[in-house]
């Protein structure tokens, strides 16, 4: 297994750290963001003698515990994201003013 090898996985535990955990030929996966009875489209991070770390690039069949962000969520995220974005632009727009006095 090397690094950037795309493989689909099922998730048969959770790790100490909340990634889940999935098995290919003897070696353990963890991976960040899965719950137990998933099976994801990930790709390896990095590789250890004994194990390796990968991300998901998709989840191919959800746990029924995985819950979808309510849009209140979404929406609060979008709004912070305008936020920030607005007070960085006034932030670059001061500091030019500031500049030409």
């Amino acid at each position: 297994m090397q690094v950037g090898d795309i493989l689909t996985v099922e998730i048969t535990s959770i790790g100490m750290d909340g990634e889940g955990v999935a098995k290919v030929d003897g070696l353990v996966l963890f991976i960040p963001g899965t719950l137990v009875g998933e099976t994801a489209k990930v790709q390896i991070t990095q590789v250890k003698k004994s194990f390796c770390f990968a991300k998901v690039i998709k989840i191919l069949v959800a746990s029924p515990d995985r819950e979808r962000p309510s849009a209140r969520y979404a929406l609060s995220a979008a709004v912070a994201r305008i936020c920030t974005s607005t007070t960085k632009s006034s932030l670059k727009s001061r500091d030019f003013t500031s500049r030409i006095v």
